[in-house]
């Protein structure tokens, strides 16, 4: 595992660890949306979009925080980034859980979604 803190471009960190490709696999990408402070930075950063289309999976976080037409917002922009990977958030079906026990070597991840082959 690979945490990141902040806004870091996933797209560079993707290319350094195909380097490393013969000592490390890359098994997906986790995002965590903030639903209160998402909305903004997702208009405002290149890179924060970035983590979101990265993404194989998107927790979305703080949800008490925010109303719930905020909160469906959130999702309707994280969705249009990323119509891919597993959303999770209070609003979501099906669960995180129902869905991680589909293995990423099934579905396309973020690795072969931006790197080439």
């Amino acid at each position: 595992m690979l945490e990141t803190t902040g806004l870091a471009n996933p797209f560079n960190i993707l290319n350094e660890i195909e380097k490393l490709r013969p000592l490390a696999r890359l098994d997906s990408i986790t995002t965590l949306v903030d639903a209160q402070n998402g909305p903004d930075l997702l208009e405002e950063s290149d890179i924060a979009r970035n983590q979101v289309k990265a993404a194989d999976t998107i927790l979305l976080n703080k949800c008490d925080l925010v109303s719930e037409t905020e909160l469906d917002a959130l999702t309707e922009t994280v969705r249009t980034l990323n119509k891919r990977a597993n959303l999770s958030g209070p609003n979501t079906e099906p669960s995180i859980r129902a869905r991680s026990t589909t293995p990423t070597s099934s579905r396309k991840t973020a690795r072969e979604s931006f790197l080439p082959p």
